[in-house]
């Protein structure tokens, strides 16, 4: 099985606010950017999508769903971060009234806690329970996703692509009737080839993400904030029988970034 965990779009915020499961809107650039990333999720051809409930993330998923014609799930077990009695407040502030908890938390993020939030710790075990459900561990019999081919004619091939460069990714609408059938037909061999493998889609958070990452990379959590996850950003993770890996981590930048 392959679990997909992808970014939510750009965000409207200060970035010297301490944000974590405050419930902010999509920028205008996030906004912008969600058939872009919707489309993008689509030609992965998940078979469920599942998100965190925050709207950020729950813009993306719609729309997702709403093209792959699925009803997307929504769970706050897949939210960012708590921050507690921090959240929405200036970094600045909370440095100046809240020195000494303030300084506890950035010498050990991994393991303290904002005042009535959670730790990083924390945040991974909540998110490994998660990825245990989704991903379970007693398919003894589960196959790697593999490629599947289809022979298709020369007619078909050139109708296909005609048909997916005037419809949607994941539903195609107009084009050419038979470039409709051979878009279908690649879609049907898709699932075909995940019947015994499903892909599961999920919307989430960095911060998530990043905790997924340390966990099957067997990164110390002090290390999760080595590398950058762009918005709309997606890894994968894969688990057969008892063993889980990472397949993926294109998202993610070989420079060190906080």
């Amino acid at each position: 099985m392959t679990l997909t965990l992808m970014r939510h779009p750009h965000i409207d915020f200060a970035p010297q606010r301490c944000i974590g499961q405050t419930d902010v809107d999509l920028s205008v650039e996030g906004e912008s950017s969600l058939e872009c990333l919707a489309e993008q999720a689509c030609r992965l051809f998940p078979d469920r999508v599942i998100s965190s409930d925050l709207k950020r993330c729950r813009h993306l998923a719609e729309e997702i769903a709403a093209r792959l014609r699925i009803r997307p799930v929504f769970d706050p077990i897949w939210r960012e971060i708590d921050f507690g009695f921090w959240e929405n407040r200036t970094w600045e502030a909370i440095r100046r009234e809240e020195s000494e908890a303030f300084a506890g938390w950035v010498a050990d993020f991994v393991t303290a806690a904002p005042p009535g939030g959670e730790s990083f710790l924390q945040l991974q075990k909540r998110i490994l329970s998660a990825i245990d459900q989704t991903l379970p561990d007693h398919a003894e019999g589960m196959s790697w996703m593999r490629p599947m081919r289809i022979t298709l004619s020369d007619t078909e091939l050139k109708n296909a692509r005609r048909g997916r460069r005037t419809g949607s990714v994941c539903s195609v609408s107009k084009g050419a009737k038979r470039g409709r059938f051979a878009y279908f037909a690649l879609k049907q061999a898709f699932i075909k080839a995940r019947s015994v493998s499903p892909n599961v889609l999920v919307v989430t958070h960095a911060g998530v993400m990043r905790a997924a990452y340390a966990a099957f990379a067997n990164l110390p959590l002090s290390r999760a904030f080595d590398y950058k996850i762009p918005y709309g950003g997606i890894f994968y993770l894969t688990r057969r029988g008892n063993v889980s890996g990472i397949e993926s981590t294109p998202p993610f930048s070989p420079d060190r970034a906080a």
